[in-house]
């Protein structure tokens, strides 16, 4: 696989990673053929010594996918031993491959976004006749829940796919009674702090956070 941004799937012993390093990947691809000591790391990989004992060998490390062994000609000898697996690769880029995934995953009604609409009830809520303010208090809160979860790049798109994903769960055109103004402001108070707390400047929101300390 070459430098275009592809990227591999492997497996540790109690997670699993996406890799699209490398340097990192030639190691792990080195070490399913045996343990290797560092200087046949820095060999085969053509790195100096220190870069791989700084950079690149401690995450595979941390990240439980090789261990250091004891060499057992000469215990001051560095040796790492492969403990994960490979599961995957894609020479896809890793930004096309998560946009296609979440344009599945929102097409048929997975996103997590739609789970919290669920867990939340916001429509029993808003029949509640609950007070303005509280109602605000809880859109704000509620959008603060769903920024993370946004997918869009721009605050446009963001708000878009709020709008759908309140379309889908009846908030934004019920007309019983005098809901429908009420709905119109839960869900405007709801995507105006969902993408404050989305993609507000960190100045900006480090401002306002203070303010409200």
């Amino acid at each position: 696989m070459g430098r275009g941004g592809g990227f591999e799937i492997w497996q540790a012993r109690d997670r699993i990673h996406s890799l699209d390093n490398p340097v990192r990947l030639d190691i792990l691809r080195f070490l399913e053929d045996g343990p290797k000591t560092l200087n046949e790391l820095v060999a085969h990989t053509g790195k100096a010594k220190s870069t791989l004992s700084a950079l690149h060998v401690p995450p595979l490390l941390d990240g439980r996918l090789i261990e250091e062994v004891p060499d057992p000609r000469d215990a001051r000898i560095k040796t790492y031993r492969l403990v994960g697996s490979r599961l995957a690769q894609s020479d896809i880029e890793p930004r096309k491959l998560r946009d296609a995934v979440l344009d599945y995953v929102r097409d048929n009604g997975v996103v997590p976004l739609d789970s919290l609409m669920r867990l939340l009830d916001l429509p029993a809520l808003l029949q509640s006749g609950a007070n303005p303010d509280y109602l605000r208090g809880v859109a704000q809160r509620a959008g603060r829940m769903f920024a993370p979860l946004l997918t869009g790049e721009t605050r446009d798109a963001g708000a878009r796919e709020l709008r759908v994903v309140l379309h889908r769960h009846g908030l934004d055109g019920l007309k019983e009674g005098g809901r429908k103004s009420a709905v119109g402001a839960f869900a405007a108070w709801l995507i105006e702090a969902a993408l404050e707390a989305r993609y507000a400047e960190p100045a900006a929101r480090t401002v306002r956070l203070q303010d409200l300390a």
